[in-house]
């Protein structure tokens, strides 16, 4: 007889994030209070002297939680270098060890591809190692034998923390900056994350559906825990922040991705009839709560969102960009097979069609325009192995642990994909979600 008990992510004192990591990742998170709440400037480059004796005191898993944290503080300081001093660690600390993979291969063969692409517009070398950081990062962890398994639980708590960090500076210098509360802004329409300033000003700012798609990562992270039965009060409390500015970015494809998020929780668990019905009635109730919380104290999310599905181009002009950028891929063989490279395609695009259009807005066109069929192939390629070489560590993963990935591919659809660092990096929770056996099913065999 075949019995499948579901294996819990209950953290284990020999692969929980010690008192060390938190300590030292509270005092990063201060850093960034300190330079854009309390307004006391001080060098960028300090944030990466902190991180240079981070990684020198984090073992490989906290590095790659480290990293993963990234994401939402981005906008805050030089995170392609962070990134790359990480790299540089985890090299020379495991260079015997190293081996390289398919996947390994494959991004090289991108990269590659990428470098043949130098010949059109005015390329920067400096930019084209910049555009790869996150990948090369993917590509070493990938080459690195498992020595210990990660803590999902933890993983997933340290992007929560990070997110809910940004979130609440991007929140006061909103606010402050504006000279207006957050019912004002709501009252006129105004899409939080949305900023004029530049990445120059390491300020936090962000697209706002950028903002909506690491709010739904972070939300799927916590999911998971739910689900598991390892979440914490924080988690809980984490949740319910990352979903009201999600609200409040007015991101038609975050609240399209929360509500996936929240079926495949609900369809997912692994319980009897009565206990699903259980939870779709406690869900049910706690989004009738959110509700009347919200349309009580910020009605004009509401009106706001009804505004934006009451758009006559309910796609807010992607359909145009879809059909300008399909009629480019076509117009010449040349670009459907080569493509433009992957530095400023909105500016070459313009120059060729003589229109001047925004960057594409589906990250699948986006593949395409920046490197033709064999670049998108190539890519595919990449998350493929990603999902091959996890498998070989979890083979039987619980269902549930596909909710990030299923959330990256849907945001794809409607934004870009390699250019932008939050969405690359959700490769890595990805593939430390699925490939660790805490979030997997146990088969045993009875007689």
């Amino acid at each position: 007889m075949l019995n499948t008990n579901i294996l819990s992510l209950k953290a284990k004192s020999e692969d929980s994030y010690g008192k060390k990591f938190w300590l030292m990742m509270g005092a990063f998170y201060a850093l960034f209070i300190i330079r854009n709440i309390i307004n006391l400037q001080f060098p960028v480059p300090l944030y990466l002297a902190w991180v240079i004796v981070m990684a020198l005191s984090f073992d490989d898993n906290e590095i790659k939680a480290l990293v993963l944290s990234f994401s939402p503080l981005s906008p805050g300081f030089q995170f392609k270098y962070a990134i790359f001093i990480c790299v540089a660690v985890l090299i020379v600390r495991n260079y015997k060890q190293l081996k390289a993979n398919h996947a390994f291969l494959v991004g090289v063969m991108l990269m590659a591809w990428e470098f043949l692409h130098f010949g059109i517009g005015s390329p920067s070398f400096t930019e084209f190692i910049r555009g790869f950081a996150e990948l090369i990062f993917i590509m070493i962890i990938m080459c690195i034998p498992t020595k210990r398994k990660g803590n999902i639980e933890q993983l997933t708590r340290a992007l929560a923390i990070s997110s809910t960090v940004a979130f609440i500076i991007l929140l006061f210098m909103t606010v402050e900056g504006r000279g207006e509360t957050i019912m004002e802004l709501l009252r006129r329409g105004f899409r939080f994350g949305v900023s004029e300033k530049t990445e120059e000003t390491f300020t936090f700012n962000y697209n706002a559906n950028a903002l909506g798609f690491m709010c739904n990562i972070a939300i799927a992270g916590l999911f998971i825990n739910i689900h598991n039965k390892t979440a914490k009060i924080i988690d809980y409390l984490m949740l319910a922040f990352c979903i009201f500015i999600g609200l409040l970015t007015v991101s038609r494809t975050f609240l399209i991705c929360l509500l996936i998020s929240v079926v495949a929780y609900v369809l997912l668990q692994q319980k009897s009839l009565g206990k699903k019905i259980a939870v779709i009635a406690g869900l049910l109730a706690a989004i009738g709560v959110l509700l009347l919380v919200i349309s009580n104290f910020f009605p004009e999310i509401i009106e706001n969102y009804t505004v934006r599905f009451g758009d006559e181009d309910v796609t807010g002009g992607r359909s145009y960009l879809f059909e300008f950028y399909n009629k480019f891929i076509f117009s010449s063989p040349d670009r459907l097979l080569f493509g433009i490279g992957i530095q400023n395609i909105a500016e070459k695009a313009s120059s060729i069609m003589g229109e001047v259009v925004q960057v594409p807005h589906n990250g699948y066109q986006q593949l395409v325009v920046a490197w033709g069929i064999p670049g998108f192939v190539l890519m595919v390629l990449f998350v493929y192995q990603i999902i091959k070489k996890a498998s070989r560590s979890n083979p039987n993963p619980l269902l549930i642990g596909y909710l990030p990935f299923l959330i990256l591919m849907i945001n794809i659809l409607a934004g870009q994909f390699v250019t932008v660092g939050s969405k690359i990096l959700a490769l890595v929770l990805i593939y430390e979600i699925l490939s660790n056996p805490d979030l997997g099913i146990e088969e045993k065999i009875s007689e």
